[in-house]
């Protein structure tokens, strides 16, 4: 199954009748698959957040087209079909909270569908277990009680309760302390793995590297640059030209070539540059996780 959309542009409406507002996006051309992660990148203001909200189907673009399974998603009945297909969680999605308890906040889009009690019962508990948060602990208790990591992960869960194949995600780690930004990012991975097509919304390129295949550069509206993942940040001139950089491991390792370390291009992760240095300083040893997996735990 694909998301995709053509030549997309939206402008936001003028102050006066007849006369078009400012620009937002131009001419943006891309698609996600099930299973994938798209990651679309860029500075404040280049069109990222108009681009998922385009996509989840919540502004009509002024052109260009969103395509659901190469179906052109162009009226109310045709967005309705995108909408369960398609879930979007905005910037602080914890805002949203507003239900007495967890268990009706995460029951909402589903009792919205129509689904009967059980099912939606059913669905709920699915879905606190897949953010990690036990149902007979959490069901019954205010969202407004909860820390801050636990109240992102309910509101994720009200995300996933309608399992749909994609999901959009604006900025998903943003606020979170370093034990609810791992829980999250491990959540994402966990989501792809099981057949989800996710778009990330992201400035944090060590999570585009760890998650994203592929990468969507945003510059004023327009698309920068686009392509897998190594593609992408091959190309780092550009990106510190506007803002962006590489992920951290990528930076170091460029350092480390002006140096004279013969290390392959684009190394993404911390564990790959591990690798990567130990195979440049030992060719005869295997990569230090390779050799830890094959032992007997």
């Amino acid at each position: 199954m694909q998301l995709a959309c053509t030549g997309l542009s939206y402008s936001y409406p003028g102050q006066n009748a007849g006369h078009p507002g400012k620009a937002a996006l131009q001419s943006v051309s891309l698609s996600v698959s099930t299973g994938e992660c798209l990651a679309v990148i860029g500075h404040s203001g280049s069109g990222k957040s108009t681009l998922a909200q385009l996509l989840a189907g919540l502004l009509k673009p002024t052109a260009g087209q969103v395509l659901l399974e190469r179906q052109v998603v162009v009226d109310s009945r045709h967005r309705k079909s995108l909408f369960q297909k398609v879930s979007m969680a905005f910037q602080y999605p914890e805002t949203q909270l507003f239900a007495p308890t967890v268990a009706d906040d995460v029951a909402f889009a589903a009792r919205n569908a129509g689904w009967p009690s059980q099912r939606v019962a059913e669905a709920v508990e699915a879905a606190l277990w897949q953010v990690g948060l036990d149902p007979k602990h959490y069901q019954a208790r205010s969202p407004f009680e909860l820390s801050g990591g636990e109240q992102r992960r309910v509101a994720l869960a009200g995300l996933l309760v309608l399992d749909t194949p994609f999901l959009i995600l604006d900025e998903p780690v943003s606020g979170l302390d370093p034990a609810g930004r791992r829980k999250t990012l491990g959540l994402i991975k966990k989501l792809k793995q099981n057949g989800h097509g996710i778009v990330l919304v992201s400035h944090q390129m060590e999570d585009v590297a760890e998650l994203a295949d592929q990468i969507c550069v945003l510059k004023d509206g327009e698309v920068l640059l686009a392509g897998s993942s190594a593609q992408v940040f091959a190309q780092g001139a550009l990106l510190h030209e506007v803002n962006l950089g590489v992920p951290a491991a990528e930076d170091f390792a460029q350092r480390l070539r002006q140096r004279g370390l013969a290390l392959p291009p684009t190394l993404l992760t911390i564990d790959q540059l591990a690798d990567a240095l130990a195979l440049t300083l030992d060719p005869d040893k295997r990569p230090l996780r390779q050799a830890n997996q094959g032992q007997a735990v």
